[in-house]
C-alpha cells in the first residue's frame, strides 16, 4: 500500500484544478471566463479575477501555489490549515512558497494587493492599485 506524502497530495491538488480550468473557456492570455458559481474552491491555487461585462461572470487567471520548502525547525512542524503544506509550529499561512507567521504581510501573485496572514491561517488582502485586465491576463507573474 502506497502511503500518501506531501507531493503526492500537492500533485493531485494540481491535477484537479487543471481539470477544473480546461472546462473553461479561456478568453485572453492565461485568462479564462467563469460564470456563476463555475470558480469553486481549489486548494493549491491562487485565482485571481477581474469583473467581465457579462453578467454573473469574471475574467480570472489562476497560478499554482506552491508550498514552501521544508525546512528544520527549532519547534515541531505541522500541516497548514487546509492541509496542504508543512510548516513550523510557530507559522500559520503558507503562500506561493513562503511560510508566514501571524502579521507577515505579502505582495499578492498578481502583485496589486498586499495580504496580511491571519490567526486563521488565510490571508485578507487589501488593494493597492488598480488591476487591469491586460496585466493579469498577458504579464508573466
Amino acid at each position: 500500500m502506497v502511503r500518501p506524502s506531501v507531493f503526492n497530495i500537492a500533485l493531485l491538488c494540481a491535477l484537479a484544478a487543471l481539470v477544473a480550468v480546461q472546462g473553461m473557456k479561456k478568453v485572453t492570455g492565461e485568462c479564462y471566463l467563469v460564470c456563476g458559481d463555475e470558480r469553486g474552491e481549489a486548494s493549491g491555487v491562487i485565482t485571481v479575477c477581474l469583473p467581465a461585462p457579462q453578467a454573473n461572470c469574471s475574467i480570472c487567471r489562476f497560478y499554482e501555489n506552491k508550498c514552501p520548502d521544508i525546512q528544520e525547525c527549532s519547534m515541531k512542524s505541522k500541516m497548514t490549515v487546509d492541509g496542504r503544506c508543512r510548516i513550523c509550529d510557530d507559522e500559520v499561512c503558507a503562500y506561493d512558497e513562503q511560510a508566514l507567521k501571524v502579521g507577515d504581510q505579502v505582495g499578492s501573485k498578481c502583485g496589486s494587493q498586499e495580504c496580511m496572514c491571519q490567526k486563521d491561517g488565510t490571508l485578507k488582502c487589501t488593494q493597492k492599485e488598480i488591476l487591469f485586465q491586460w496585466k493579469l491576463c498577458h504579464e508573466n507573474v
